[in-house]
């Protein structure tokens, strides 16, 4: 009775320690390559149709001011499960746009810019999918429990089912605390013309994107062709404006 109690305990002590958890450890972390701000083109003609943006403010910053991201773009859905020791933990990888995390001499390193949605019982968690060098399709699915400590060089991976098959591209993106992309703090949009006067429509955005509206406003000047016009820190020469469209220089940027 003895010997099969303790090789009883044993089989579950070695059962109860199963998992399907392998961990990555990073050498570094990747930085995404910086773009600097465009030089502002000395008289050239631009040309903006009503509702569109005419300046954009920091489009001609001398600093880097947006980045070059790696994307991997999947439109397949796949669940996975993950045991580890007497659990079984179940994140969803929906379709949509993966970003370039880290990269290593065996593949790199995609993570979704969203929480990955999990099953009840499974904590929320960061994460994405490794996709192995010259290959499009993604192998392995990584996450990290700590939501905050993404960026320290160790993540759980786990290998899929079924590879998911996608497309690599690149994306360029503003800097934001970070390389979170976000809308631009403010814009000037064409709005026509009417009874003699040009206008154009002030923006200015949140982090996140959203118009903020006690920072809107409805700019009305006296149209003249060939006439410089200035607004906040832009001036711009206008050559021709009509209901349909705008011809102009930018002088000095909106910053």
């Amino acid at each position: 009775m003895f010997k099969r109690s303790v090789f009883i305990s044993l089989a579950f002590l070695i059962v109860g320690c199963t998992t399907d958890i392998t961990t990555m450890n990073f050498a570094k972390n990747y930085s995404p390559e910086r773009i600097s701000g465009n030089f502002l083109p000395l008289k050239q003609k631009n040309t903006a149709a009503v509702g569109e943006v005419m300046f954009t403010a920091g489009e001609y910053s001398k600093e880097a001011s947006r980045v070059k991201q790696e994307i991997f773009i999947i439109n397949e859905f796949q669940t996975i499960n993950v045991k580890h020791k007497l659990k079984t933990f179940t994140f969803y990888i929906k379709p949509g746009e993966y970003i370039l995390f880290n990269k290593t001499n065996d593949g790199s390193y995609f993570k979704s810019n969203t929480f990955i949605e999990t099953a009840q019982g499974t904590p929320t968690t960061i994460g994405g999918l490794f996709i192995p060098t010259n290959s499009l399709e993604a192998t392995k699915f990584f996450w990290n429990w700590q939501l905050q400590q993404l960026n320290r060089p160790i993540v759980y991976t786990k290998n899929l089912s079924t590879p998911i098959k996608g497309i690599k591209d690149t994306k360029i993106q503003s800097l934001n605390n970070g390389y979170n992309s976000k809308s631009p703090t403010a814009t000037v949009t064409y709005a026509g013309v009417s009874r003699g006067q040009i206008r154009f429509t002030y923006n200015e955005f949140t982090n996140s994107g959203y118009i903020k509206p006690s920072f809107t406003q409805d700019v009305y000047l006296d149209y003249r062709p060939n006439e410089t016009y200035s607004y906040k820190s832009a001036v711009f020469k206008v050559y021709k404006a009509d209901t349909s469209h705008i011809s102009f220089e930018i002088i000095k940027p909106l910053n």
